[in-house]
């Protein structure tokens, strides 16, 4: 039999033993005596009365001819080729009508013809109940049929991304506040202070990061779970809620969408502006502090005991230059003081006026700790434990001075008790008093250059008159942990102070105290001490170095350097006249604390490894939790919002952005039913549906007019 070329042996073979007359149909494989070869006439005939389905490939013609076989034949009559019959699947259509073109979900198209088409058996259509079937998504690329039960459009990740942000926002705010204090001793926090701060920076960048994240996650769930409510959502509001609209998109939508469809553009222009500023307010205002972490620890006494002037008989040449350098120097010295700020309303005394009683800081508050040479025993040789760097010594008897202003000055001149110290040529005057709290009043003048020239200081008391400058001092006794510098024994930091107890100073006792190193202040009871019977003389080597070395009145700066040097020459006597300085035991000596002082002397001594945290202040604490918690807060309510959506309509939730995005992105949007109002304009832009209103190529809106040109349009999921 001739056949055309393209046709195989198998092909052959195949029509010889299929297409037979309908006579010969039935007949037994072994009654061959009838049978006779088809011609090509016959069997082009035949074909021509046939249904045949389109050949598209050698696998669907196969396929065909088996589908032709398994209606018509009966396999155990013919001996043939055996080959496995495939799964049964849909009879495709190339030509869809044209209500399904318009009417689907066009995320969710129906399974094209040259689609592969995932689905259940027949056999497996209905539970068995006679529930209906589970909806099911394929594409493409997909191999496995996906319960929508078994896996959630929602997703478990929203909730994860808000549980991992909360985490990174409660261990920034606990790092700031200081409470991970022990994982400071590491060696990356000790070798550098910059390493603590550049740890805040990283935490503070990742919850920002995690934070920006989470908006955009729940915003975006948001986005599609409003548009698949039955009336969808305004196109304005999905686009403002899209991800995809940046700050500049925002800006124009608000600038031109109506009221009733600003919100959702606000909203997002908030929360992007909202989301670096907890980390900027954090970062604006942190402190480092030391901490300290012990090694070796051992008994001592230490820090500044009572005040007793009783000590000045005790005074010999070696303590007397001791006090003469101490209250010669105009600076505060790091090894035995530290600046601290002034008292709050509940322990300052210090007030605004002499009629104003109202609390005010005080002007200067400083800490008298007595150094590292108070403390005893000096146990240490300096060679163990290398790595710890400071000594710490916890609940030392300290003092702290406060200096205020003298509000009635004419009143200490007239009513106090004055001194002039000096000579001819050098001279200066001095008035002292009890304030109403129990403060100590100072006042002074210097002689003028011109009157220092004339030699007559002593002569003409005439620049006595009023007093220049003046300063009052309040006492207070306070327990704090000291920490000194193991290298250069200064004073590093003072800590956790107990609440401040005024201590009472006599001023005959002060007095006495000073007139160790200044003999003309003596006391009230040896000399009538009023401006009109005043102490006069007093040639002392410091009484001329104090007002030769101190700048005279004549400029404010000058007088202000005074009060300086004054104020701090007031607290020597307190560094000097107690129990612990003048104990007859050397503090390099002896193997055992120093006996003979107070109860509250004794403590301990750590040496300690030394590191640096970073704190950030309370307000910048308080407002970073509160920014953070209201974006969290709407985060979960949004999430919240958005499980409750879609547990109502779970088939329609979950889509993402990049689906829709191919969808529109494509030239034609969105088929439309054909309609004769938008066939010319479709002519002329050759687009139409959402494509058309959203980009037309050629047609781009102007920078203040897509609202304009969007307006109306909704988004709607079928």
């Amino acid at each position: 039999m001739n056949r055309p070329a393209r046709y195989s042996e198998y092909d052959s073979k195949y029509y010889e033993a299929s297409y037979q007359p309908e006579a010969s149909r039935g007949r037994s494989n072994t009654d061959t005596t009838a049978s006779r070869a088809i011609t090509l006439n016959e069997l082009h005939a035949w074909t021509k009365q046939q249904e045949w389905c389109e050949r598209r490939s050698t696998k669907t013609f196969e396929d065909g001819q088996q589908r032709h076989r398994a209606a018509t034949e009966d396999f155990t009559e013919w001996p043939s080729i055996r080959i496995e019959e495939p799964a049964s699947g849909p009879k495709y259509s190339e030509a869809p009508d044209s209500e399904s073109r318009y009417n689907h979900n066009f995320l969710r198209p129906p399974p094209s013809n040259r689609d592969s088409y995932f689905g259940p058996p027949p056999t497996e259509q209905t539970g068995g109940n006679g529930t209906p079937p589970l909806r099911r998504r394929s594409t493409k690329r997909m191999s496995a049929v996906i319960d929508l039960q078994e896996s959630s459009r929602f997703g478990w990740w929203t909730p994860g991304l808000l549980l991992a942000t909360v985490v990174m926002v409660t261990i920034t705010a606990m790092y700031a506040n200081g409470s991970v204090k022990s994982l400071m001793q590491e060696r990356f926090f000790t070798n550098s202070s910059s390493n603590a701060i550049l740890v805040l920076r990283i935490l503070t960048e990742a919850c920002a990061l995690l934070l920006a994240a989470l908006v955009v996650l729940v915003v975006e769930d948001l986005q599609w779970a409003l548009a698949s409510r039955p009336q969808g959502v305004s196109l304005l509001h999905f686009v403002g809620l899209d991800a995809g609209t940046g700050m500049w998109g925002l800006i124009r939508l608000l600038l031109t969408a109506d009221w009733s469809e600003k919100y959702s553009s606000l909203f997002r222009l908030l929360v992007i502006c909202t989301i670096p500023l907890p980390g900027i307010i954090l970062m604006g205002d942190i402190t480092l502090q030391l901490v300290f972490f012990p090694q070796h620890t051992y008994p001592v006494a230490a820090g500044i005991d009572k005040f007793n002037s009783s000590f000045i008989s005790e005074v010999d040449d070696t303590i007397l230059t001791a006090l003469l350098v101490s209250m010669g120097s105009p600076s505060w010295s790091n090894k035995d003081t530290w600046s601290v700020d002034s008292l709050g309303p509940e322990h300052g005394r210090c007030t605004v006026s002499d009629t104003d009683k109202s609390w005010t800081p005080c002007a200067e508050s400083h800490m008298l700790t007595g150094g590292i040479l108070g403390v005893s025993p000096q146990s240490d040789n300096l060679t163990l434990y290398p790595k710890s760097t400071a000594y710490v010594v916890p609940r030392t008897r300290t003092l702290q001075l406060e200096y205020g202003t003298v509000h009635d000055i004419e009143g200490l001149y007239n009513n106090g008790t004055c001194y002039t110290v000096g000579a001819n040529y050098a001279a200066s005057y001095w008035c002292t008093a009890t304030g109403e709290d129990h403060e100590l009043l100072f006042g002074s003048s210097y002689c003028p250059l011109a009157i220092q020239f004339k030699g007559q200081c002593l002569n003409d008391t005439s620049w006595t008159s009023p007093l220049q400058i003046a300063s009052s001092l309040f006492v207070f006794k306070r327990y704090a942990t000291v920490n000194y510098d193991r290298g250069n024994f200064s004073v590093l930091s003072v800590t956790d102070l107990s609440p401040p107890e005024q201590e009472i100073i006599e001023l005959n006792d002060y007095m006495t105290a000073i007139s160790a190193v200044v003999p003309g202040f003596r006391s009230k009871d040896d000399t009538a001490g009023t401006s009109n019977n005043v102490t006069k003389g007093d040639n002392s080597a410091l009484a001329i170095y104090a007002v030769s070395a101190l700048p005279v009145n004549d400029n404010q700066v000058a007088r202000t350097m005074s009060l300086a040097a004054v104020r701090k020459a007031m607290s020597v006597p307190f560094n000097y006249f107690h129990a612990n300085y003048f104990s007859n035991e050397s503090i390099f000596e002896v193997t055992r604390p120093r006996t003979g002082l107070s109860e509250d002397m004794y403590t301990t001594m750590s040496l300690a490894i030394g590191s640096r945290q970073v704190v950030a202040g309370q307000i910048s604490r308080w407002a970073f939790g509160l920014l953070c918690g209201i974006l969290l807060a709407l985060s979960a309510a949004t999430i919240v919002v958005t499980a409750r959506i879609c547990e109502r309509r779970p088939q329609r939730c979950g889509y993402p952005t990049l689906d829709f995005a191919a969808v529109c992105a494509v030239k034609g949007g969105i088929p439309r039913p054909p309609s004769s109002e938008s066939d010319e304009e479709n002519k002329k832009t050759g687009a139409r549906g959402l494509h058309r209103s959203l980009t037309s190529l050629g047609m781009k809106p102007g920078a203040f007019q897509v609202a304009n040109r969007i307006k109306g349009e909704k988004v709607m999921l079928g």
